[in-house]
Order: structure tokens, then C-alpha cells, then sequence
């Protein structure tokens, strides 16, 4: 049996350092995910944060090769317009802090009162951040600017929202938009975002219900 030495101070082992590896450590992320699940489903009534983790870390990665690939928006059209958004109204359309309010061309997201409406406006609004560039392609009948937008880094945020499943391709305004037709046969196919419910109603028949 050790001796105990009276010379030495007892040194009572503090809570900090008893508990500084649940609280910095990797042993802190599993009762951190707990928390925030159970939080979520609690105010929200869903659990849907891995899944916009997924996406945040799928829109990074689309950055970064975009970047990598020096997509620069000096490249992308000489008509291409700096704006700074200044709220997301929901999935196709955004005010600018100058007052100009945009419509996205070529897609027509769900409103906010049928499903998928809101994650769709969240989706837009972690793509396009807070600065955009718009290259305008025409004017609507509510004196809207109907445009193309495109992050910083040169993505195309309106094509980006058909690929990840948070819009329909607006055929009936975009008819020769391939690349958009094919974003969304895929993510049909992959069931990605809207398209995980087997038969989603378009927004345009659901406004005239």
C-alpha cells in the first residue's frame, strides 16, 4: 500500500478538467448531435439538420471546384450585375437591398405554404448568400427582373436549385434549357429534395386550386 506523503498538497482533481474532454473533446460530438436532434424535433416536429448538413457540405464542395476551376464572374457576361440580397422571399424570388426584386428564370419552386416550400427557401438562401450577380433576361408582368443568378465563386444558383431537387424546370419559360431538363431528370430519378415525395404538385397547379 503507497504512502501517503503529508508534504505533497492534496490536489483534488477540479470539474473543469474532469469534464474538459466531454466539453472540447471528439467525446462531445455524439452528446451534441443528441442535443440537437432531440431540440429540432422538438420545436420543428422533424429532424432535418443532417440533411441540410449534407447539402451545406454538397454547395461547399460545388464552390470550391468552381473556384478551382477559375470560374470567375468577369467570364460569365459583361452584363452580369453585382447585387446585395437583402431578403429571401421564398424559393424563386429575392429582394436586393437597392429595392429590386428578382425572379429567378427558368424555375418555379413550391410555395411556402405546400410542402417542400420552406426547405426550398432555405436552400436558396444558403446557395446564394449575401452577394449575388444577376445577368437580367427580361421583366415580368409584376415589374419584376427576371434574371440568372450566380454566386461569387461563378455557380449558376438557378441551375443549382433544379440539380438539388428545390425546383421544377419552368419549361414552359425556359423550353431550350437543357442543362436544366437533364439537372432535373436526375434528380428525379435520385429522388433528391421535392422529389422524394413519389408524385409532388407542381407549384403552378397548385396556385389555381
Amino acid at each position: 500500500m503507497p504512502r501517503f506523503e503529508w508534504s505533497k498538497p492534496y490536489r483534488r482533481r477540479s470539474l473543469y478538467r474532469r469534464w474538459r474532454p466531454w466539453l472540447f473533446g471528439w467525446n462531445s460530438i455524439f452528446p451534441v448531435m443528441l442535443l440537437v436532434t432531440v431540440g429540432q424535433f422538438y420545436t420543428e416536429g422533424a429532424v432535418t439538420w443532417p440533411d441540410s448538413l449534407m447539402r451545406s457540405a454538397d454547395g461547399f464542395a460545388r464552390s470550391a471546384y468552381a473556384q478551382f476551376n477559375s470560374q470567375e464572374v468577369s467570364d460569365l457576361s459583361a452584363e452580369a450585375v453585382e447585387y446585395r440580397i437583402s431578403r429571401i422571399v421564398d424559393g424563386d424570388t429575392v429582394y436586393m437591398k437597392d429595392g429590386t426584386k428578382v425572379r429567378l428564370y427558368g424555375i418555379d419552386t413550391p410555395e411556402r405554404d405546400q410542402p417542400y416550400g420552406k426547405q426550398a427557401t432555405r436552400n436558396l438562401d444558403k446557395l446564394g448568400g449575401r452577394t449575388v450577380f444577376v445577368v437580367e433576361r427580361d421583366t415580368d408582368r409584376y415589374g419584376r427582373l427576371v434574371g440568372t443568378l450566380y454566386t461569387p465563386e461563378g455557380v449558376n444558383v438557378n441551375l443549382e436549385m433544379v440539380c438539388n431537387g428545390s425546383a421544377w424546370w419552368y419549361s414552359r419559360y425556359a423550353k431550350n434549357n437543357r442543362a436544366m431538363a437533364s439537372c432535373q431528370d436526375d434528380a428525379k430519378e435520385a429522388g433528391l429534395g421535392l422529389w422524394a415525395d413519389g408524385d409532388p404538385m407542381p407549384p403552378w397547379e397548385w396556385r389555381r386550386r
